[in-house]
Parts: C-alpha cells; structure tokens; sequence
C-alpha cells in the first residue's frame, strides 16, 4: 500500500553539488544522517535498512551520473551511512515512490553483522524493481512460501478469474475525512467528492470537489492524505509467495444479508501486503485481521486489516476495512468496492477517511476520459499515470529556437488533470496540455504570439519528439526529461 503523509507543495530546486571522493560523497545543504543496511540502489534512488526495522530512502542528484554505480558496487546488506537533505515530495516513476529526502552525502561503514545482512535479505524492500545491488556470495534469503491456506479451491479459483475480469468503470466517490491533533490545535473535517476512474484495477481521480468547493489541482494536493481507496488487496490471498496464513473462522458475522463465511488471516513483515511509506519512513509490516467471503459466488464482502507496526513507526496504529458489493456495470452484475475506510493513531493525532461509492458506469479502454479540460491517462494508449509528471528541457537545431532556453513542468496524473508551466521556478507562464493516447500537444501565450508544440512520446517515456512554431517559423523540438515525475 503506498500512504502519503502531509501534501505539499512541489517546487523545481535549483542545486549546486560539489565534488566527491572514493566511497564518500559531499554535496552540502542541511543533515540528516541515517545508518543501515544497504538494500536498494537504483539509477535514481538508494534505500537503507535501519536496526530498528525502517527503510529510510532518498533520491540520488541527478549531477553525478556514476553514484549509482559506485553504491551499486556494495552487496545487498553492507553497512552505510547516508547524509540527506529534506526535499520537497517528489514522485519518482523508476521506484514507484514518494520521496522527502535526496542524498547529500554517504560514507561506508564495512561489511554486516550475520543478524543485519539476514534481516537485509529478508526485507521485501530488496525486491523492488530495477535494483542494482547483488546479494554476497552465499547469502540466502528467508522470504516467505507458502502457508496454510484454508480457503476452498474453488474459492481461490473464483477469486482469480474475478481479479482477472474486473471491469474498466467509473464511480461517483464521497470521501470524508477527519484530522483530531487536538494539542496541536488542529482539527479537520473534510468531504471529498470525486469521478473515480478504475482501470485494469487502478484508481484514477477527477472532477474533485473539497466541502463543496471544486479542487482545481489533483488528489495528490488535497489536503487529506493519500490512499490507494481499497484497491489491490485480494491477490495476495492467491499468492503462495506473499506468506498469508488463512484460518476457517465461524460463518455469518459482520451483518451480511446474505451467507458468508469468515477466514482470519496474518501476514508476515516481508509479505505483500505490510508495505507502507509515511514521510520519508517506509515500513514492511506484519498483518492480521478477517475476511468475509459470500457462499453464492465465492467472492469477497468484507476485509478488515490491522497493521503492525514496529515501535520505531511514526504511525502507532492504522486499520484497514473494505466492503465489496454486487453492482450492475453495462448490464451485468460484478462484484465491486462500494466503501472503504483507513483510520490511524501517531503521538497526538488521529486520522480517519471513509470513502463510499455509487453510482457505477462503464467505460472502454478506447474512451477519453476528459478531467479539467485536460485528456487522462484512460485514453487508449495513454500513458500510466503518473508517467509525463517533471521537469522537461528543449533540445533544437543551432539558432533555431525562438524563445531562448525552453523548460516545460509539468504536474498531476490522471487523477486530476496535468498541468504545465514553462519557463524557470521563478518566472513560470501557463501552459495548455493536451494528452491524447502518446500524442502530446501544448501551447504557450507568448508577447509575439503562441508557441504551439505537437510531438509524439516515445516508449521509454523520457522524450517527446515533435514540431515546434512560433509565428512563421516551424523547427524540429525534442523534449527530454530531466527529473521524475513531481
């Protein structure tokens, strides 16, 4: 699950890094210094292991091309210390993460105690995708098989033919949230309405409204925290590698009309579904809790779930309930998420959001979804949300380029539109983007008139190859990406 904490604001840094010796970078800007296992490197990111079982990641400077190689020269579980610097929240499309902090710094500490490289090999935080780091020579790793399930066959059969033809829908969503911080002198009350866009059983969010008011910018900047909504749960009760022990439980319960059976379950730390971000700790959690499944179809109707947080956790407490129904989308009957609800304790505070949903409508995967005016990620051939979102620099021919030096920011996803600006982070203009499918097209109000651009993005999703013009002239314009998605 990836949980957001606060939204904030995201702002283009301008940053000047110095030079760096063998095994030791300097870069500069204000410390916070973590010690750990190394687990994760990428060419955009490294992630150590804390003793007291956190993840703590950070974004690496783009200026130096090598330090990925150089950190990817350690094994999985070598002992680091890292020096960063707090950013603001930045989402990097290779990690799939939100990222608070980037590298300012890191010396090596030597090789790992038997106890640290174990728990480095255990961590499911090794398994992300793109990781550069190998384990040493002989080290083994104790990720979980399987274990006892107790649902049925023909229970674990139906619920991968349903996870498998779950519909492309849209949904009318209500979202309340509620924030008590009460020494802080924070209260909150929010409702959150939205167009809940479900594609190949990922949400998307449009056409938001806060207390009545319509939100101009994309969920990720509301000012709530940010959830999944209850999506995504149930293949780990068909995995054997994700761990989950299930036990037959007594039948009814939880207030069913209908007959339904009632499994518990626990899930160990390296499972699948203990994975969760808040600030810049992440967490791989044990979890327990309960499981309804209806006799009729063999599918499920209500899933409660507790987290288990390891003491050192911001967050003391977070438990999760999803409610699924019977519903009618293009006149036949599915199985669906008709409400949810997350609710979590750290020191002084609390945090609860309910979400319902209703009003159910079917959409193919052809259709332009349209939200603010500006075209989705549910177009066909559109790219997954949020996948355009960053910092872009014009490359032309020599003498060709009428505006001078061209940056393009683009922010949001699908969720909520993207937006662009061009320009530096101090002098940014409007632009207006259109995405349709790969096909990328925006313009630019300038004094001699609009710049328009046309262009096509390519597979890798870090250019967009097009035609530029600006008046009477017309020139060749390839927009690379500098940064990740924002």
């Amino acid at each position: 699950m990836r949980l957001a904490g606060a939204a904030k604001a995201v702002t283009v840094l301008s940053l000047a890094f110095g030079a760096h010796a063998h095994q030791q970078q300097r870069f500069g800007g204000a410390p916070l210094r973590f010690r750990g296992a190394l687990v994760y490197v990428s060419p955009t990111a490294v992630e150590v292991l804390e003793q007291n079982s956190l993840v703590i990641g950070a974004l690496l400077p783009k200026q130096d091309p090598e330090l990925a190689g150089q950190l990817a020269a350690h094994a999985v579980g070598d002992e680091v210390e890292i020096t960063t610097v707090p950013i603001q929240a930045f989402y990097d499309s290779g990690t799939r993460r939100s990222y608070l902090l980037k590298l300012d710094g890191w010396r090596t500490l030597g090789r790992p105690k038997p106890a640290q490289l174990q728990a480095a090999m255990d961590s499911r935080a090794r398994l992300e995708p793109g990781n550069l780091l190998a384990p040493p020579p002989g080290a083994t790793a104790g990720l979980p098989g399987p274990r006892p399930n107790a649902l049925p066959e023909a229970t674990r059969a139906a619920l991968g033919n349903w996870i498998q033809s779950f519909p492309n829908y849209l949904a009318d969503a209500t979202e309340h949230y509620d924030e008590d911080a009460i020494a802080a002198g924070r209260v909150r009350r929010d409702v959150l309405t939205y167009t809940a866009t479900v594609a190949d059983g990922k949400i998307a969010r449009g056409n938001l409204t806060l207390d009545g008011v319509p939100w101009p910018g994309p969920y990720s900047e509301t000012p709530v925290y940010h959830w999944d909504g209850g999506f995504g749960y149930m293949r780990a009760f068909i995995r054997p590698e994700c761990g989950l022990r299930v036990e037959a439980g007594a039948r009814g319960g939880a207030g069913f009309t209908e007959p339904a059976d009632r499994f518990s379950f626990t899930g160990p730390a390296n499972g699948c579904l203990g994975d969760l971000y808040f600030g810049y700790e992440t967490v791989f959690a044990p979890v327990h809790g309960t499981l309804w499944i209806a006799r009729a179809d063999r599918l499920p109707r209500r899933l409660e779930m507790i987290y288990d947080f390891p003491a050192a956790f911001t967050l003391h407490s977070m438990k999760l309930d999803i409610d699924w129904a019977p519903v009618t989308v293009a006149q036949r009957e599915y199985v669906l998420p008709s409400a949810a609800s997350n609710a979590m304790v750290q020191e002084g505070e609390s945090r609860q959001s309910r979400i319902t949903y209703a009003n159910y409508h079917h959409f193919t995967a052809s259709a332009s979804i349209q939200f603010g005016g500006l075209a989705s990620a549910g177009a066909a051939g559109a790219p997954d949300a949020p996948s355009l979102s960053g910092l872009w620099t014009a490359t032309v021919s020599p003498g060709r380029q009428p505006l001078g030096p061209f940056r393009l920011l683009i922010r949001g996803d699908a969720q909520g539109g993207f937006r662009a600006w061009s320009g530096d982070s101090g002098s940014q203009k409007p632009v207006q983007l259109e995405v349709n499918g790969t096909s990328v097209s925006f313009s630019v109000a300038e004094p001699a008139g609009p710049f328009v651009f046309h262009g096509v993005l390519n597979p890798a999703r870090d250019a967009i190859q097009g035609t530029a013009t600006m008046g009477n002239q017309s020139f060749a314009m390839v927009l690379k990406r500098q940064f990740g998605d924002v």
